[in-house]
């Protein structure tokens, strides 16, 4: 089943999900939008969120409402996601605005929780492309890239 039009959700980036991830798999979302729905209907999404607007966007995603506190989602918030093993990260928020490389320092603390396959969201972008090149020097390697009108990328 693909995403239906008008969702966020890049049309490459869900062929690659359905080709190379398992129905049933667990994702955790930085950051959710439209394009949860249509994670949630193939795998158990969590969804990091900071903005209560976006919370519970998806029904059938699991939510974490972390503010931003000084320009991260609330590391309180977070204490639990190292506890469970996830298949896919996707890192796609907080805000561009917000920053997303603010990222680096809690993955410095948790590297468990990335030891999986990353996909990072506009990865050609400053803030995301620092994410990449951390990833890089931590051992990983692209897997996919997409370059296309809505770059993003897939590290393991």
């Amino acid at each position: 089943m693909l995403p239906q039009d008008g969702i966020a959700l890049d049309i490459t980036l869900w062929k690659w999900l359905c080709e190379n991830l398992a129905e049933a798999a667990c994702i955790l979302e930085f950051g959710s939008g439209r394009g949860t729905t249509a994670l949630t209907t193939r795998w158990q999404v969590t969804s990091v969120e900071h903005d209560e607007k976006w919370v519970g966007v998806a029904p059938d995603s699991e939510y974490i409402h972390a503010p931003i506190v000084e320009n991260w989602y609330d590391h309180n918030k977070l204490q639990d996601l190292n506890r469970q093993e996830w298949d896919l990260i996707l890192i796609d928020g907080p805000t561009l605005a917000i920053g997303r490389e603010n990222l680096i320092p809690w993955a410095k603390k948790h590297p468990e929780v990335f030891s999986t396959l990353v996909v990072v969201d506009d990865h050609t972008l400053k803030g995301p492309k620092q994410i990449v090149s951390y990833f890089l020097q931590q051992g990983k390697q692209v897997v996919y890239e997409n370059a296309g009108s809505h770059p993003w990328v897939v590290l393991k």
